[in-house]
Parts: C-alpha cells; structure tokens; sequence
C-alpha cells in the first residue's frame, strides 16, 4: 500500500495571500476616499510582503514546517476582512447624504376650534361643542386660502368630499392671514392649510396661540412627485472640484425627518474653492426682507421662501448675491447636536457672554473660548430672544459654530471618533449637490492634509415691521439687508471662486445694525 503523501502548506497558502493581497489592492484603492497619494507606498508594502512569505514559503529548507503556513493564512484572513469591511465603511459614508427622493410628502391639516376656545368666545360661538370626527363637519364651511399652496389645499377638498360623499362648502380667501382670520371670526368651521404654516401663523399678531386654540380632526397626505436631481454628465464630473456656491439651510422642526419644503431658521451661503482650500461662509438673518420667486417676486421674509421649496430659497438669495446657487445641504439643527456630541464637542471663540432661555437649557456661556456639547451648541444656534441683536446675533451665532464644526472635521481629531462621526450623521443631510465630488473633497484633503482658510460673516440690516407675499397684509418683522455688506459679500465670494487669497475682515457697517425688538 503506498504511503499517503502529505500536503505542503507553504506554497498553497501562499498563493491564497498573494491573491489575497490582490484583492486587497484594488478594493482599497477604489475605496471612494483613499488617499490617491497612498497608492504606491501601499503597492510597495504589500508586494514587499508577499516577496518576503514567498522566500520563507519556497526558499527554506525545511520543507513542512507549520509556521509558514501559520502566517500566511492569518494575513490573508487580515486582508480579506478588510476587504469585505470597506464596502460597508464606504455604504455608511454614502449614507451620510439622501437625496429629494421621487416624492415628497405634504400633510394637510383640518382645523376646527376646542371646545375650551369656542366656550371662552361665546360672542362667535353659539354652539360650544366640538367635534373630533371629521364626518360631524360634513355640513359645514370649510376655509381656503388662494395664496399659497391652492394645489395641496384643492387635494385635501378632494379627499374630503370622498369622506363625506358630497361637495365641500368653502370659503375662499386671498392669503394665510385672511384665512386665519376668517377662521377665528366664524365665517367658516374649519380651515385647510398645510403644517408648515402652523408657527408662521404663531407668528401674526393676535393668533400666538393658534395651536392651542385649534384642534386637528384630520390630517390628509399628498405626495408629490417632485423633480429628480440632475445626474451628472461626464462633462460635468470632470469640472466636479472647481469651486462652487452652496445654500446650506437649517430646518428648526418638531421632525426628525429632513424635507425640502418648509421653513428654515438657518440660512447660508458657502463659496468653496477646493484647489485653494478656501471657505466663505455668510449668513442671512432668517427674517431678511427679498422677493420671493415663487410669489411674483413679491416681498418676503426669507425663512418663508422655503414654504415653496429649498430651491425657491436658494433662487431668492442668488437675486440678492446676483449669483447662481444650484445646490444646496439641507440639516435638521434638532439632530445637529447629536454630530457635534459624536465629534467630543467643539470650541468656538463665543464674541460676548449671554444666557439662555429656560426652555433652551437656561445655559450661561462666558467671553472667549469656550468648548460646547451638543445640547449647548444647539442652544448657542437658536437663542435670540435674550441677546442685545435677537435675530442678528443668532445668525452670527451659527455662523461661528459651522466654522466650529467644518474645523473640527477637517483636523485629525476626527479620526479618534470615525465610527461615531460616521453613524451620527447617517441620513442627516439633504443634498442636491454630487456626493462623488464630496467624497473627491474629502479624498483630496487626505492626501495634502493642508488646513482650510475658513472665512465667515454675518449679515446684519434695518429691522423693521412690513408685510410680506406669503402671510397677507398684517405687518412682522423683517430685516432690510444692508447693500454695501451685500456689495462686500459679493465681491469676496468672487475672489474666491477665482482662486485669490481672502483673509477675514471687518464687514462694512457691521457697527450699525438696527435691531427692533420683536
């Protein structure tokens, strides 16, 4: 009987590594964010590596020996590992951003009055019952508004009239504040309007406590096809990194969920340059006075230009600039702090002490520098009621914690926190902008590793009391911009696109804000 020969381990399994190192080559250099610098420093070391085991896999003299194999097993099992993580590291960078998606979604409220309302007016209300069944109203006036949202209001009609079998009595109105007033004045039982509009209302004079007065009996969702982004032509990912202007815009709603319509507490426009590393950040009073494309270019507040869509917002600030703002990042500054707490906090250079309201953590933050959690960041961005500027100083107060935040990203400290960073800031940003050419951003800086120069200003104006397109006649306060600060704002968003060097500086009549209370 032939005696069974025994396997030699040693060139076997060191096939599997160089195969192994292969695999591990490719997968790693095509990682969306790899240093392209790193390739042939990582060519040479895994070659150096699979040459060295080929020695002691071939060249030794001991023919069978068990720690050859040993070895060479265990870095392939190393490289493979790697390579099947690296598709799920690079699943949660890409996750980091969603896009508009098909639809987006609208829910229209009904409104009808509390029984505790109608019982305190009786000069209005005869009958103080009220009804949370939508089919008890069937009979009864329900109000419209002709101004803003006639289509999703017309939707909510339709609905109702399958709910009670019947056309739907209505009382149309030319704006939100006719609306409502007609609302509150008896002419009709119940008003449609969309749940944005909700804390503009509680913005007009007389109806503050509009959703304690009111009680919804009936929420209806439309979704709306809306229109794709744009996939890039090959044309346009060549010219990817040149520089560009972004609307980074902040939602301030009770949702975690991010959409694109809906109004927006933060308002800024970066100017990048990729090549220099330079980063203009300005900020936008959220009440600014501009035309609102998407009303005839009627006056509004800018926070009310995204009721009609991020895109309307970006298309009333490129008017101001006298720019081109395509693209935009959309961030929920509720879940915000959550990124900041996962990045250990940030420092950020905090211009004059103040407080906080009660309801914002009642925090106390001194002069200086100071670092900040999440929960205090959140507060530092959204206070304005106990500050000397109110709204002024909030807009430089976010401001100065973007800057805070990008410096803190792009500095080595982050990389102590990747994995945190990373699932804190899933879904967390809606963005119009190639998230290839993010990740180009992110893969060039890794490779340099040269620190941005981040620049940043704060608008500030002429507060006043005007009417606006969006909410009808009644005067709210609003913010005149200051054209000599637009003038400079203009003039160093083009230094930087065309790659000149801007150092920050002192905005023009920067001393002479007017601040109305409010």
């Amino acid at each position: 009987m032939a005696k069974k020969r025994k396997v030699n381990w040693k060139p076997v399994t060191w096939l599997v590594l160089l195969v192994s190192a292969v695999i591990l080559y490719f997968v790693l250099t095509g990682f969306i964010v790899f240093p392209k610098r790193f390739k042939t420093p990582l060519l040479i070391l895994l070659a150096a590596l699979v040459l060295l085991m080929a020695v002691l896999s071939f060249l030794t003299k001991r023919k069978r020996g068990k720690v050859v194999p040993i070895i060479n097993a265990v870095l392939s099992a190393f490289m493979l590992i790697v390579c099947a993580f690296l598709p799920f590291l690079e699943a949660k960078l890409r996750g980091i951003f969603t896009d508009t998606g098909d639809t987006e979604e609208f829910v229209m409220n009904v409104y009808a009055f509390t029984s505790e309302y109608k019982a305190a007016h009786p000069e209005i209300f005869t009958d103080t019952t009220a009804s949370t069944e939508i089919t008890d109203y069937s009979d009864k006036r329900f109000i419209i508004q002709e101004a803003m949202d006639l289509d999703n209001q017309q939707y909510a009609l339709e609905e109702l009239k399958k709910t009670f079998s019947k056309d739907v009595q209505t009382v149309s109105k030319m704006d939100v504040l006719d609306a409502v007033s007609s609302f509150y004045n008896g002419e009709g039982e119940c008003l449609i309007l969309n749940e944005v509009f909700e804390e503009s209302v509680e913005e007009l004079e007389g109806f503050e406590n509009f959703k304690a007065d009111v009680q919804i009996i009936k929420q209806i969702t439309r979704e709306v096809a809306v229109e794709p982004t744009p996939t890039p032509t090959p044309a346009e990912e060549e010219k990817g990194l040149k520089p560009f202007t972004i609307l980074v815009a902040g939602e301030d709603t009770r949702s975690n969920k991010l959409k694109v319509y809906g109004r927006t507490d933060v308002d800024i426009v970066m100017t990048v340059n990729p090549d220099t590393k330079q980063l203009l950040v300005a900020g936008f009073p959220r009440d600014s006075y501009l035309k609102n494309p998407a009303l005839r270019n009627g006056m509004d507040k800018l926070t009310h230009l995204g009721n009609n869509g991020i895109q309307n917002t970006a298309e009333g600030l490129s008017a101001v600039l006298n720019t081109e703002i395509t693209d935009y990042f959309v961030v929920n500054f509720r879940t915000f702090k959550n990124i900041i707490d996962a990045l250990g906090g940030i420092d950020v250079e905090n211009p004059y002490s103040f407080k906080t309201e009660s309801g914002l953590g009642g925090y106390s933050f001194k002069e200086g520098l100071i670092h900040i959690n999440g929960d205090q960041a959140l507060a530092y961005c959204r206070e304005r009621h106990l500050l000397k500027t109110g709204d002024y100083g909030r807009s430089e107060h976010q401001t100065i914690v973007l800057k805070a935040v990008i410096n803190k990203l792009t500095s080595t400290e982050m990389l102590t926190n990747f994995t945190a960073v990373l699932d804190s800031l899933q879904g967390q940003f809606i963005t119009s902008y190639s998230t290839d050419n993010i990740y180009q951003i992110v893969q060039n800086q890794l490779d340099n590793n040269t620190p941005w120069n981040i620049i940043s200003y704060h608008l500030g104006g002429r507060g006043d009391m005007q009417p606006t397109a969006s909410m009808g006649a009644q005067k709210l306060y609003v913010n005149w911009l200051y054209a000599q600060q637009v003038e400079f704002i203009k003039g160093e968003m083009t230094r930087v696109l065309n790659g000149e060097t801007v150092t920050q500086g002192e905005l023009p009549a920067d001393d002479t804000t007017i601040f109305t209370q409010n």
